[in-house]
């Protein structure tokens, strides 16, 4: 088989489906794409909200105001979390015959205006009502995306972090501030890819760094400051004066760090660990195209540090995923699945919007530790349903 190029039905623009991509398709039963990857990306990206939270009635009759995703004129039922997972109302009741004189793209769109949908995605968590796309976490505040974290406010995809703010894509991390894209890193405020890095400030691009002030590029340094070795004493002493406590302070070093990156010499790519990706700020992954924000947990329950393989098109995800194609915010133990928003631990899951712990779905909403679904809305813990 070789390459096929075809004009995306969308932006009318020339696309290449690859061999290896017939390959896939065919192996999950599904056709080739019609749009380009660029168009089902935007697509996707649609069905997700991740920043606007709205004041609303539960419409649970009797109860109060909760905060949702979703506005009060949306035309469909929202309810609060905990009566959502409760017994207090059965999914099943909405379900229906299926009509031969009406596409299944319509009646899937009624069936999903029908079904109740829960005010946040948020699932075994305590004290984190404002959280949404989250899984057992504890004393959480405005997190989008992440999982088993404690005490982080104010962040995008935390997993297993502690005591942070203001942080982006951080995994096993704990005490940081404005970290983004870094992993198994404590006390560190203002960096971006950082790896193992210790009681530090404005870092960039280092791994295994401590006690270092405006650092870029560095490996297993320490006491240095804007990439000039220290002695200890000398660090301190600069260090105790600087008053970090100041924004105006602050801000000045912010500007300085900010120039001082674009005066350093720069990878093309931040990759580490990983053989034939494409891709951007991807770790311990092999044979991946146009993946970005693929990270990996060192937690055996995610595949002990392996974060993705044999995959095309992922967008925030990995952590264990492999033979998976045009996935949003997705992964732990993904596998063999295809378009889909909001999944972690599926297995052959198709055309899917908030999957979690799914086997054998094709075209669900909002399911949960199913398997075997076609066409289903709100279902938990359900098998064999259409």
């Amino acid at each position: 088989m070789i390459s096929e190029k075809r004009i995306c039905q969308n932006c009318k623009r020339e696309f290449t489906i690859d061999p290896e991509d017939f390959g896939f398709y065919e192996k999950i039963q599904v056709p080739p794409p019609t749009w380009c990857p660029e168009c089902r990306s935007m697509r996707r990206m649609t069905w997700r909200n991740e920043k606007v939270l709205y004041k609303r009635k539960c419409d649970v009759p009797g109860h109060q105001d909760i905060i949702s995703l979703y506005p009060s004129d949306s035309p469909f039922a929202v309810y609060d979390a905990k009566f959502w997972w409760s017994d207090g109302w059965n999914p099943l009741d909405y379900g229906r015959e299926y009509d031969f004189s009406r596409t299944f793209f319509e009646q899937f769109h009624d069936l999903m205006l029908k079904v109740p949908r829960i005010a946040m995605m948020n699932r075994n968590s305590v004290g984190s009502e404002y959280c949404n796309n989250v899984s057992n976490h504890k004393n959480c505040y405005m997190e989008i995306g992440g999982y088993k974290s404690e005490d982080v406010l104010y962040t995008n995809t935390a997993l297993y972090c502690k005591d942070s703010m203001d942080t982006f894509f951080i995994n096993e991390s704990e005490k940081c501030y404005e970290l983004l894209d870094s992993t198994k890193s404590y006390h560190i405020a203002f960096g971006r890819y950082c790896d193992n890095c210790l009681n530090s400030w404005f870092l960039y691009d280092c791994r295994g760094c401590s006690d270092c002030f405006g650092c870029v590029g560095f490996r297993n340094k320490q006491y240095c400051w804007f990439n000039e070795q220290l002695t200890k004493e000398e660090y301190e002493k600069r260090l105790a004066g600087v008053d970090l406590k100041s924004y105006k302070t602050l801000e000045e070093y912010k500007d300085k760090f900010r120039k001082f990156i674009l005066s350093q010499p720069m990878k093309f790519a931040h990759i580490t660990k990983s053989q034939n990706v494409t891709g951007n700020d991807i770790e311990n992954s092999n044979n991946l195209k146009t993946c970005f924000f693929i990270g990996s947990s060192s937690s055996e329950e995610f595949g002990g540090g392996v974060g993705a393989s044999h995959s095309k098109y992922l967008t925030i995800g990995g952590w264990n995923a492999e033979n998976d194609y045009d996935c949003m915010q997705v992964g732990g133990n993904l596998f063999f699945s295809y378009e889909i928003i909001g999944g972690v631990m599926n297995s052959s899951t198709k055309f899917a919007y908030v999957s979690w712990n799914n086997t054998n779905t094709t075209y669900s909403e909002n399911c949960y530790d199913s398997s075997n679904l076609f066409g289903c809305a709100g279902l938990r813990s359900k098998q064999y349903c259409i």
